[in-house]
This record gives C-alpha cells, structure tokens and sequence, in this order.
C-alpha cells in the first residue's frame, strides 16, 4: 500500500493481471458452454437482400430476388470443430455471423446460377422453391460443413421473393409474355404441320394397304378358282371312276345273270331230251312185246332217269 492510500504500480499491475485472467476464464467458460450448446444442435435464420437474377433468354435485364431459409446444425466431431476452428473465438454470436456470411455467399451463387442449371425461368423462380432448395443442399452444406467443421442436420429454403414492382421485373414480365405467345403460336405451327404429316402419311400408308388388300385378294381369287378348277377335275374324275365301277358290276351281274338263264335253258333241253329217250325207248319196247305181254312190262324199262346229265 502506498503513501496516503494510493497503489503503487506494482499493486495495479497485479490487479490488472489478475482481471485480465479473470476475464479470460469467462471467455474459456462461456466457449465451453457454447461449445456444449453447439454439440446439441443449434439453428440459425437467414435472410439474404433482394441481389438480381437474370434469365438465360433475355440478360439485359436483372430482376431483385430475395431469399430466406434457415439450418440446424451441432458439432459432433469436437477434434475436427478445433482443428479447423483453432484460431477463431468460439463466441456463438461470433460463430453464427460468420456462418451466415457463407452461407449468404453460396446460397446467392446457386440461386443465380439456377435459372442455367435448372432451366427455371426467373419470373417462375417463387413457384419453384422446392428445386432451388434441392439444388441448395446438394450444394451448400458439404462447402458449410467441411469449412466449419460441423455437421448441417439440414437447410432448408422457406421462401424466395421477387420485387414485382421493380422495372427489371416488368420488362422481363412483358418480354417473357411475347416470347411465351411466340413460342405457344410457333408450337401449334409445329403441331398442325405434324398433324398434317401424319395424315398424309396415314392416307399414303392407307392407299398401300388397300392396294396391297386388292392385290392379296386378287391372288387369293385365281387361287380359289384354281383351287376350284382342280376340285371340280378331281369330283369329274371320281364319279367317271364310280360309274365305271358300277357299269362293270352291272355288266358282271348281267353275265352271271345270263349264264344262269342260260345254264337253267340247258338244264331243261337235258331233261327234255331224256325225257323223249325215256318214252321212245318206252314206246318201242312197247311195240316190240306182244299184247298178251304187254302186261309183263318191267318197271324198270318204264322208270324215267330225274338226274341225267351230259
């Protein structure tokens, strides 16, 4: 203590060095904690100013988008968060501004580079949220992740706006209209001329196809009649072939017929024949006797032969 209740140096240069440890005690709890609360899982909300976005089709005019979104992520990897994160302070306000300035950087390069790489026309941009936010986390949060040493959960694109009252807008609104028109009239061109196309060639193809019917069913004719022809030659020949057969057996039961008359003629003559002998050999013996013998004629001079044959 010095003279009159003053410090002397010494004494405020100890006080300032015990403060200054103080202090850097505070800061080491407050990063540990922060540090615990970050392993946990933390999120953060972005929003990024209207910037232009141009359409491929018509450069010359910019029109303001805005986007908003929001990330969760944690430290899951503590080694890796130091390693990468060594020479920052570990303040969580500190922490979070950074990360939005990356990730206000990325995320505006992917929303100008989409109307290219998506082909998304820029007066479509708000209706296409869900592609644009694809395109974010494909591309954003392995950049995010590998330059923080932290592990993103996810992120998310909640809205994307447009100035509509901005003159960029308008003039694209209006020039965008016409080409639409355009393209629309140039496309129902296209559609009548194939409409066209194809119904002359359906007609060509149609006329082949009768044609081709016509010629087919000619062939199937001269066919049909030849088929007939042959068919009809084929009957002629099997009925000759019948009524040759039958008038041979007619002619064949005719002689049988015939032979049978006649062997039956032949059989009578026989029987008349020696029906006579029999009589006139009756007759002579019958002269031959004498009256009073007549009588004694034996029966077997009189006996007619029934089965004689030649």
């Amino acid at each position: 203590m010095g003279f009159f209740g003053f410090k002397s140096s010494r004494e405020v240069e100890e006080e300032k060095r015990k403060a200054a440890e103080e202090a850097a005690r505070r800061v080491e709890q407050n990063n540990l904690t922060n540090l615990s609360n970050l392993s946990k899982g933390s999120q953060l909300n972005f929003a990024i100013p209207y910037f232009d976005v141009f359409d491929p089709r018509l450069q010359d005019y910019g029109v303001p988008v805005a986007v908003h979104g929001a990330i969760v992520y944690a430290i899951e990897d503590m080694d890796l968060f130091h390693s990468v994160n060594r020479n920052e302070a570990y303040s969580d306000e500190t922490f979070k501004n950074k990360l939005r300035g990356q990730l206000t950087k990325f995320i505006k390069s992917v929303v100008v580079n989409a109307p290219i790489d998506a082909q998304i026309p820029v007066v479509q941009i708000e209706r296409k949220i869900m592609e644009i936010s694809e395109l974010v986390q494909q591309r954003v949060m392995p950049q995010v992740e590998k330059l923080f040493g932290i592990t993103i959960r996810s992120l998310d694109i909640t809205s994307i706006n447009i100035d509509k009252e901005s003159r960029g807008y308008r003039e694209l609104k209006a020039l965008t209209a016409d080409l639409e028109k355009e393209r629309m009239m140039a496309q129902h061109n296209a559609q009548i001329s194939n409409f066209n196309l194809n119904n002359d060639l359906q007609q060509d193809m149609l006329r082949k196809q009768s044609s081709l019917n016509l010629d087919a069913m000619g062939r199937k004719q001269e066919l049909d009649l030849g088929g007939q022809e042959e068919l009809q030659r084929m009957n002629l020949e099997n009925q000759r072939e019948t009524m040759r057969i039958q008038r041979e057996e007619m002619q064949r039961a005719s002689r049988l017929q015939t032979e049978q008359t006649f062997m039956g003629a032949h059989q009578a003559n026989l029987n008349a024949g020696v029906l006579n002998n029999a009589m006139d050999n009756g007759i002579n013996a019958f002269r031959q006797q004498p009256m009073g013998g007549m009588g004694h004629v034996s029966k077997t001079q009189l006996t007619l032969p029934t089965n004689s044959r030649v």
